[in-house]
């Protein structure tokens, strides 16, 4: 931390260097942070005259619904607002880190530079010392929500989910933050000999346990090999990988993890996803403590592991050494967290080709593995051959409509192929869902070859397919959830490879003419156009010269303004059905938009312009 009298004093060209070593320090603390989960992290410029706080984004922001998002739901955001000036006005009068917590999870402030007019400090919030309990979650709904909480109301269950993601830092992180921010604060200083290299020192002897690069999961889910592999193709390990983890060699094998978890007696779902995002941190640290393999997260329940192995273990002694690996790290779980769990172990390839292939043959044993109730089960051909071959048949007429443009001409197939996959996994979800994720991923690479998806919009759906089946624990649930995605993609599919976009886009606009109600109105559209939200926003701007937030008003105020004179309805019911969540919200768009209430309008009885 520095404080001074006047900003000049850090002028001319030694205001340079101090400038460039703090930015250098920038960089090393981007480094500490880009393992720690998806933490939310800032530069915060507080202007002590005007009260003014510019936020300076240290990490891209993947725009994931946070738990603050939920105070701008229920209308207590401006709590948070006097918190942070709250918290800002201390660490500018004890010069000192403030560590302090709203609504259930904690915020860390580190002084920079402390200036007359201005403070400079590192800022990063919404994290937990552990993974949060039921008692958290439920208590901070009612404190923002003002009720209790009902498993099947959607936006608790949606408030259950985004807490479980909030990243979870031990206190010695906690600590090494601290140190490090203090580190760039004498940086910025100029006066600060050895605080580079304190930094990495800090990065290697406390936050190295504690980082995990997930960088590398897409190449592994990549069934095409066309995504480059973090740890590069060649002879030669990237610096950054052996590094920042245990991997002394280029991984060749592939394994999925699963904790064996049910609801049982005096529990609920809440109590095993709590149980599933424990299982999920837990493997993934325990891990970091492992040779040569590396854990990261697969949707909302599994873990993925890359395996590596010398180049002096050859034929069957691989094959057992990564068996050997896998026993250790279900034993070490088991040992961290007291969850047991199933692993599904693939075939492994050369070193340094992709993953994608290994990861359907993981992915079927760990199919197998649960079926069978086997701990561990490597890649081999289960023992209902004829009903995997069945299967297999009937994927292979789904993606060959699917290359035609004809599953929306096949729903009985889509059907029976659900049946038979519940059939083959004894109505096992997670079997059943991880069945149905390779066939979605397959389906998902059919639509981008026929530029019916853009790229980014194709892994938009498929991690939200994977997070939805993830997390349902009926049988029932995920054949239905897993019918209804694939009947979004077989009309999607029905379209002509690469389809004008105006056409997609009018297509889209005239459905939800039809469908003002839709809880996620951008979302369905943009998938309905094989587009990624931004790129539908773009889009649909161009093509009407209006945003589509400022048309879907329109449009909902336009469908409410008939209603209102045409049926007899109460305001309430109407705004429901205009596609308004909140009456007081429709009320004043009303207003805005006609000049009188919704109750006055339909007092006066008129259609002003409508045919």
């Amino acid at each position: 931390m520095l404080a001074l009298g006047n900003q000049e004093s850090a002028g001319g060209a030694g205001g340079v260097i101090e400038m460039v070593a703090g930015l250098r320090g920038l960089h090393r603390l981007r480094r500490c942070l880009n393992g720690l989960g998806d933490l939310p992290a800032f530069v915060l410029r507080h202007d002590v005259r005007s009260g003014r706080i510019d936020w300076w984004e240290l990490l891209r922001d993947d725009r994931r619904l946070r738990p603050y998002d939920f105070e701008f739901h229920f209308s207590v955001a401006g709590r948070r607002d006097a918190y942070h000036a709250g918290n800002l006005a201390a660490l500018r009068a004890s010069g000192a880190a403030q560590v302090t917590s709203l609504f259930g999870f904690s915020d860390l402030y580190v002084p920079l530079v402390i200036d007359r007019e201005f403070t400079l400090s590192f800022f990063c919030g919404q994290w937990a010392a552990e993974v949060p309990s039921r008692q958290t979650i439920t208590g901070v709904w009612q404190e923002l929500s003002g009720h209790d909480p009902v498993f099947e109301d959607v936006l608790f269950s949606t408030w259950a989910r985004c807490c479980l993601r909030v990243p979870v830092l031990a206190p010695a992180v906690r600590d090494g933050l601290i140190s490090i921010g203090r580190l760039l604060g004498q940086l910025f200083s100029g006066d600060a000999p050895g605080a580079e290299r304190a930094i990495d020192r800090v990065r290697e002897q406390v936050l190295r346990p504690f980082i995990h690069d997930d960088s590398w999961v897409d190449s592994c889910l990549d069934t095409s090999g066309l995504t480059r592999p973090p740890w590069g193709l060649d002879d030669f390990m990237d610096v950054r990988i052996t590094e920042e983890t245990p991997l002394r060699h280029r991984p060749s094998q592939l394994a999925v993890m699963v904790p064996n978890l049910t609801a049982g007696a005096g529990g609920d779902e809440l109590d095993v996803w709590i149980a599933q995002r424990k299982f999920q941190h837990e493997a993934v640290l325990a891990a970091a403590h492992l040779p040569d393999l590396v854990a990261a997260s697969l949707g909302d329940h599994a873990v993925l592991v890359a395996l590596a192995a010398p180049p002096a273990c050859r034929g069957r002694a691989r094959q057992a050494h990564f068996e050997e690996q896998c026993r250790g790290l279900r034993a070490a779980v088991h040992e961290r967290s007291g969850i047991a769990s199933t692993v599904g172990l693939g075939k492994e390839v050369a070193p340094g080709q992709g993953l994608g292939q290994c990861f359907r043959h993981a992915a079927a044993a760990l199919d197998a593995a649960l079926r069978n109730a086997a701990g561990l089960l490597t890649a081999s051909p289960p023992a209902n051959g004829d009903a995997v071959v069945d299967l297999r048949g009937l994927e292979a007429g789904l993606k060959r409509a699917f290359e035609l443009g004809q599953a929306h001409q096949a729903p009985l197939e889509i059907v029976r192929y659900t049946r038979e996959v519940t059939a083959a996994t004894a109505a096992r979800p997670q079997a059943m869902a991880v069945r149905f994720v390779l066939l979605l991923r397959d389906v998902l690479a059919v639509l981008e070859s026929r530029r019916v998806l853009e790229t980014v919009r194709s892994r938009d759906l498929y991690a939200a397919a994977l997070d939805r089946l993830s997390v349902m624990s009926d049988s029932q649930q995920v054949a239905m959830e897993f019918e209804r995605i694939l009947a979004e993609l077989a009309h999607l599919g029905s379209q002509p490879g690469g389809a004008d976009r105006s056409e997609r886009l009018r297509g889209s606009i005239e459905w939800l003419r039809g469908n003002l109600r839709e809880a996620e109105p951008l979302e369905m559209c943009a998938r309905r156009a094989g587009l990624a939200p931004g790129s539908f926003r773009r889009a649909f701007r161009k093509q009407q010269g209006v945003s589509f937030s400022a048309w879907l008003r329109r449009e909902r105020l336009d469908a409410a303004r008939r209603t209102l004179v045409l049926s007899a309805l109460s305001v309430e019911e109407v705004a429901r059905d205009a596609g308004f969540r909140d009456t007081h919200t429709f009320i004043r768009c009303f207003r805005a938009r006609f000049g009188r209430t919704p109750g006055a309008f339909r007092r006066e009885g008129k259609l002003d312009g409508l045919k």
